[in-house]
């Protein structure tokens, strides 16, 4: 994004007033971010005739030098607080999970496919938003035997209920890097209110594409019975502790 700056040099040619200055500061950030920034351009106090136009009258670059100053000012400062809406990045999110086998040992598996949006927003973390979705019929323990029962009826029923989602009812920050996230889970044609813990685990830009980057990850424990999901329930456990690594990428 770039300031247009226009406005200001015009003002500064044929109405050299320090007020008429300001003003077009101001009418040039709103047609480039909008009515929300203006409690920024608020802040800054245009310097008085005496002292703006006496300086700026010896030596226009100063003038211009404060413009451009103003102009990556401008360009920067809105987009920390911006909203951002990412992608989930199948290829880099990961979810997996873990049961109890005959009260002796954890088995692991996966889910592979995941899909989401996530939309955040670092000024006001509570308006940010959260949606994931999952085949249950890509549910993967490395087991082609054990995969497809868990699609059966007995578990999954990946005919009937093929889609596993998850959709944020609020977002709550915790401090540092941590958020608590509620929202509706729906698995198995049952939905659940859950809430969980999660971490922002870093931040950057693709070099390649320019994108904005995001990742978050966050574990919890469901009662498998909660959602009607009974079969062998004494030789496998009803607690299954689930692990979710989403990459996000900026659309």
């Amino acid at each position: 994004m770039v300031v247009d700056t226009s406005a200001v040099m015009a003002v500064l040619q044929v109405e050299p007033e320090a007020e008429a200055f300001a003003r077009a500061i101001e009418e040039s950030a709103v047609r480039s971010y909008g009515l929300r920034n203006l409690r920024l351009l608020r802040a800054y106090q245009p310097p008085t005739e005496s002292t703006f136009l006496r300086i700026s009258r010896r030596n226009p670059m100063i003038v211009r030098l404060v413009v451009a100053v103003l102009g990556v000012f401008l360009t920067v400062a809105p987009t920390l607080g911006a909203v951002t809406t990412y992608r989930v990045d199948t290829s880099h999110s990961s979810v997996v999970f873990s049961v109890k086998r005959m009260d002796v040992v954890n088995v692991y598996g996966r889910f592979n496919g995941l899909q989401g949006t996530l939309v955040v927003d670092s000024q006001n973390p509570a308006r940010s938003s959260v949606e994931l979705e999952l085949r249950s019929e890509a549910v993967d323990t490395d087991n082609e035997r054990r995969d497809n029962h868990l699609r059966s009826p007995d578990f999954f029923n990946a005919a009937q209920f093929p889609v596993i989602r998850f959709k944020s009812t609020g977002v709550r920050a915790l401090g540092g890097n941590r958020y608590e996230v509620t929202g509706d889970l729906t698995l198995h044609g049952v939905t659940r209110s859950i809430t969980a813990e999660a971490e922002m685990t870093g931040s950057g830009q693709d070099p390649r594409r320019g994108s904005s980057l995001i990742g978050f990850e966050t574990t919890f424990t469901l009662k498998r019975s909660d959602f009607g999901m009974n079969f062998m329930m004494g030789p496998l456990g009803d607690d299954v502790r689930i692990t979710i690594a989403v990459h996000g990428m900026s659309e």
